[in-house]
C-alpha cells in the first residue's frame, strides 16, 4: 500500500506588504509545523513525505524556513502528487502559509499564496483553490487528504463533490471559514490548526494496537479549536469534511494502558454510567435549551392540516411507531405533498411526551459539519456529550425533514458527523441501538441519499411509505370543506384529490371560486398554471405583479442551490407581506432570509424560471453548475410539454439537444426521458409520443424501458445478509450490489406496464429483450396475486410457444 504526503511550510513572502514602504509580511510558524507534520507522518513509514521547500539541515532533509516556494513549484508538486504516474492509494496534502483573497470582479477567491505572491503589481501567484478542486476531481487516488493553515481555506469545503468520475474517500480540513482569517497561537510555536494536527497525530499517545483515523482526528482538531476559542476568544472556527469511509492516517506506538482505547471510547456513551451522565445533563441545559427552540421552529413550518382539518392517520402513525421499535434507521417515503412532514411532526409529537428529542430541518443545516452548525446554534457542548445528555430519555430519536433537500457537500457533513456519532454508543444488552434516526424523503431522491449517507453505522433501514388518501380521508376532508364536493364526481381529477397538498391548495377560494367553471386541474402542471394566475397574480394587478416579479427573482436565485434560504431585494413590501401571509414564503426569525413553503412551490417556481431558458437549457444547465435538486423542476419541464402541445416533438427536441451537449451529466437526458412516466396523464402522454418511441427500430422506447428498470427503482435491503459487519461500514460494493436486485417504484411503474402490455404485441419485437426484464422484476418482486401477474404470465407462454414454432421443437 502506498501512500504519499506533500507538506508545505512557506515563511518568506517578500513581496507581501500593506504598502511598497512597509514590511514584508513574513511568517514564522509554517515551516516548523510542516516539518513536525512530516516527522509524525513518516515515523512509522506510514507515509512517504515530500517537503516544500526542502533543504539538508544538520544532516537530513527538513522543511527549510529561510527558502521561497515559487507558483510553478507548488503547482507541480500538487499535481505530481494528486495525478501521480503510478499506482497510489492515498495522497495527503497539508499547506501552511498565506491564504489570499483574489478578486474577481464583486467575487473573490481564495489562493494559497507562494513567496512570488506580489498583490500590489496584481501578481496573484499560487493556487487557487478552485484550480486545487479541480486536479483532485480529475484524480483516480483512493484516499485524498488536505489540511490548509491559512486564512480563508474553508472556501475548499465549499466545492460541491457530486458527479465525480469515481467514488472518492476525501478528508478535508481548513483553519478557518472563507470569509475568516487564521490565526498563529499566541504562544507564536505553532498555527492555531497546525498545533491541533501536531498534537492529534501524535502516535506516542495512541498504543500500538490502534490507528490515528480521519474520524478521531477529525473530532480532536474540532474539541481542541473549540477549546481553545473558550479560551483566548480567537474567533476562528475550522471546517471539516469527515470522508464516507474511515482512512487510518497512523499507527499508535504507544504502550498499551490499563483502560484501553475502545474501553475509553465505550465509556465516553456508557449509558448506564449515572454519574458520567448527570453532569453530561447539567453541562449541556443551554444547549438542549437551543435544540428544543430549533425542533419548536422546524415543527411550527410543518402544516399537517387542510383547510383546518386535521386528518387522523392512526393506521399509519401506528404502523410507523411499530418500526420505530423494530429498526434504528427508519426511512418516511413518498411523493412530493403526500404528507411525509405531516406524518413526521405527528410522531415527534408523541415521541416528545417521553423527553425531548433533536428535530432537523433539510432546508435549515448550515454550515460544513456538526461543529460549524453548532457554531450557527450557538451550541457550546461537543457533538458526543449532548448525545449522552440525550440519551437518559426513554427511546431517545433523531428526526430530520426533508434529508434528501441537503445536497451540498459540507451540509451533508452534518448528518455523517451525527450517524457517525451515533455509530460510537455501544449496543443494549439485547444487541439493539439505543438511538433512533427517523428521516423523510422524496422517494424518487432516495437512491441519491444513500450514495452519501453513512447509513451502514446504524444497520438496515425500514421503509414506511405514505399512501395517497383513501377514500374514506377524502370524504372526511370534504365534509369538512362542503364546496370541494362536487369535485369528487370528477373522476380525472381523483390524482390530484388524493394529493393532501394538492387538496390544500384547492380549498383556497382564489383557486376555485366558482366550480361551475372549472378551470383544468386534473394533473400538477395544470394545479401549478391556475395557482399561479389565481393566486400569486390574483385579481390585484399592483400587487400580484409584485408577488410574480418577487418570486421570479427568488427563482432565479434558487435554481443555483435550490433548497437555500435566499434574500429578497428592492421588492415592493406589501407584496412582500401577502406572500408570507399566504405561507407561499417563510422568513426566517429576525432575519431577512426567506425559503418557500413547500419544496413543491419551489419546484414551480423554478419550473418557470427554466422554461424561460429551454432553448438554451444544456449552457443554462451547465452556468447554474449542475445542481441535483433541479432534477424534478427539469422534469417537469418535460411534463409541461408533453401535456401542452399535440404532439411529442418539442418533448423530444428538448432531450436532443439536451443529449447533443455530451458535457452534461446523463441525469438530465433521464430526468426529461422519464417525464410522462410522472405525470397522472401517463397513458395519455405515452400515445401521444408512441410514434417518436417507436421510430428508429423503438430505439426511444429501449431507452425508456432501461431507465425505467435502473432508475425508478430503489436499493433492496433484504440483501444486507450478504455482508459482515466491517463489509457494510468500510466497502463501498454495498450500495451497487442492493441496487442489482432493485425494488421498484411502483407509483411509477404500475400506469406504465398498464400501457405497455396493452400493445405488447404490436410493437416492435425488438423491444422484446428489455421487457423481459422488466417483466421478470415485475413477477418477483410483486406480490401473489398482484395486477399485471396473470398477463405476464400469459405473455411469456405466448413468446415461449412462438420461439418453439420457430426453431421447429
Amino acid at each position: 500500500m502506498r501512500r504519499d504526503a506533500l507538506v508545505v511550510g512557506i515563511n518568506l513572502y517578500p513581496c507581501l506588504k500593506d504598502t511598497s514602504n512597509s514590511k514584508a509580511k513574513h511568517l514564522t510558524t509554517p515551516a516548523v509545523d510542516a516539518e513536525k507534520i512530516a516527522q509524525l507522518l513518516e515515523a512509522d513509514q506510514d507515509f512517504r513525505v515530500i517537503r516544500l521547500p526542502e533543504s539538508r539541515i544538520n544532516g537530513k532533509f527538513q522543511v527549510d524556513p529561510n527558502k521561497s516556494v515559487s507558483a510553478d513549484e507548488l503547482l507541480e508538486a500538487i499535481t505530481k502528487l494528486f495525478l501521480p504516474s503510478e499506482d497510489l492509494d492515498t495522497a495527503l496534502l497539508f499547506f501552511a502559509g498565506h491564504g489570499l483573497q483574489k478578486p474577481l470582479g464583486t467575487l473573490k477567491q481564495t489562493l494559497l499564496a507562494t513567496s512570488d505572491a506580489n498583490p500590489q503589481l496584481k501578481k496573484w501567484n499560487g493556487i487557487l483553490l478552485r484550480d486545487l478542486w479541480e486536479i483532485i476531481k480529475q484524480s483516480y487516488v483512493k484516499e485524498q487528504i488536505i489540511w490548509i493553515d491559512c486564512c480563508y481555506g474553508g472556501e475548499l469545503l465549499n466545492f460541491k463533490e457530486n458527479e465525480f468520475p469515481n467514488a472518492h474517500n476525501r478528508f478535508l480540513i481548513a483553519a478557518s471559514h472563507s470569509s475568516e482569517v487564521a490565526y498563529e497561537r499566541f504562544d507564536g510555536k505553532h498555527g492555531v490548526l497546525s498545533g491541533a494536527l501536531i498534537e492529534g497525530l501524535d502516535s506516542e499517545k495512541i498504543d500500538h494496537h490502534s490507528w490515528i483515523t480521519a474520524r478521531t482526528l477529525g473530532a480532536f482538531v474540532d474539541t481542541q479549536l473549540k477549546k481553545y476559542y473558550a479560551e483566548t476568544k480567537i474567533p476562528q472556527q475550522p471546517q471539516i469534511r469527515i470522508p464516507d469511509q474511515e482512512i487510518r492516517l497512523v499507527k499508535g506506538r504507544g504502550q498499551p494502558s490499563v483502560n484501553q482505547r475502545s474501553d475509553t471510547n465505550k465509556s465516553q456513551f456508557d449509558l448506564s454510567a449515572s454519574t458520567e451522565t448527570k453532569p453530561a445533563l447539567s453541562h449541556c441545559s443551554s444547549d438542549l435549551e437551543k435544540l428544543q427552540q430549533e425542533a419548536d421552529y422546524v415543527l411550527n413550518d410543518i402544516r399537517s392540516d387542510i383547510g383546518g382539518f386535521k386528518l387522523d392517520r392512526t393506521d399509519l402513525i401506528a404502523n410507523a411507531q411499530k418500526k420505530i421499535l423494530e429498526a434504528s434507521v427508519i426511512e418516511i417515503v413518498g411523493s412530493s405533498g403526500v404528507g411525509k412532514s405531516a406524518v413526521l411532526k405527528t410522531l415527534v409529537e408523541y415521541q416528545q411526551k417521553e423527553g425531548q428529542v433533536v428535530v432537523l430541518s433539510g432546508d435549515r443545516i448550515a454550515g460544513t459539519g456538526w461543529s460549524s452548525y453548532a457554531g450557527a446554534l450557538q451550541l457550546k457542548q461537543p457533538l458526543n456529550k449532548l448525545i449522552l445528555a440525550l440519551s437518559i430519555n426513554t427511546q431517545p430519536i433523531i428526526f430530520i425533514d426533508g434529508i434528501d433537500r441537503i445536497t451540498e457537500t459540507g451540509k451533508q457533513t452534518v448528518i455523517k458527523d451525527l450517524f457517525y456519532t451515533l455509530a460510537e454508543i455501544p449496543l443494549s444488552e439485547d444487541g439493539s441501538r439505543h438511538w433512533k434516526v427517523v428521516f423523510s424523503t422524496r422517494e424518487e431522491n432516495l437512491r441519491e441519499v444513500y450514495k452519501w449517507l453513512n447509513w451502514q453505522a446504524l444497520g438496515e433501514p425500514v421503509r414506511l411509505e405514505v399512501p395517497e388518501l383513501t377514500q374514506a380521508e377524502l370524504q372526511s376532508v370534504v365534509e369538512h370543506i362542503p364546496r370541494l364536493k362536487p369535485l369528487l364526481s370528477l373522476s380525472q381529477l381523483s390524482p390530484i384529490l388524493k394529493n393532501p397538498l394538492m387538496l390544500k391548495l384547492l380549498e383556497d377560494p382564489r383557486m376555485l371560486p366558482n366550480l361551475e367553471d372549472l378551470p383544468p386541474i386534473a394533473t400538477e402542471i395544470e394545479v401549478s398554471n391556475v395557482w399561479w394566475s389565481r393566486v400569486v397574480i390574483g385579481q390585484n394587478p399592483i400587487i400580484g405583479e409584485g408577488r410574480e416579479q418577487i418570486l421570479t427573482s427568488l427563482g432565479e436565485k434558487a435554481v443555483k442551490s435550490p433548497g437555500t434560504r435566499l434574500r429578497i431585494e428592492n421588492a415592493n413590501p406589501e407584496a412582500v407581506v401577502s406572500l408570507k401571509q399566504d405561507r407561499i414564503l417563510i422568513q426566517d426569525i429576525d432575519r431577512r432570509l426567506f425559503r418557500f413553503g413547500h419544496d413543491l412551490l419551489e419546484d414551480w417556481v423554478m419550473l418557470r424560471v427554466i422554461n424561460e431558458y429551454r432553448e438554451e437549457l444544456p449552457a443554462y444547465l451547465k452556468e447554474l453548475g449542475e445542481p441535483f435538486g433541479l432534477l424534478r423542476a427539469v422534469q417537469l419541464v418535460g411534463v409541461a410539454l408533453l401535456e401542452s402541445h399535440v404532439t411529442a416533438e418539442f418533448w423530444i427536441n428538448l432531450i436532443e439537444q439536451v443529449e447533443q451537449a455530451s458535457e452534461l451529466s446523463p441525469r438530465w437526458r433521464q430526468a426529461l426521458l422519464t417525464a410522462p412516466l410522472v405525470s397522472p396523464r401517463c397513458s395519455e402522454l405515452l400515445n401521444k409520443a408512441e410514434p417518436i418511441l417507436i421510430a428508429d427500430n423503438a430505439r426511444r422506447l429501449i431507452e425508456l424501458l432501461v431507465a425505467l428498470r435502473t432508475l425508478e427503482v430503489m436499493p433492496n435491503f433484504s440483501l444486507m445478509y450478504l455482508f459482515t459487519k466491517a463489509e457494510l461500514e468500510s466497502s463501498d460494493r454495498v450500495m451497487p450490489i442492493l441496487m442489482s436486485d432493485p425494488i421498484p417504484r411502483w407509483s411509477v411503474w404500475e400506469p406504465f406496464m398498464g400501457w405497455l402490455l396493452k400493445r405488447i404485441n404490436d410493437l416492435p419485437s425488438s423491444i422484446r429483450p428489455e421487457v423481459v426484464k422488466l417483466m421478470e422484476i415485475w413477477q418477483v418482486k410483486s406480490p401473489t396475486g398482484s395486477i399485471y401477474r396473470k398477463e405476464i404470465g400469459e405473455i411469456a407462454i405466448a413468446w415461449l410457444k412462438e420461439q418453439e414454432a420457430s426453431r421447429g421443437w
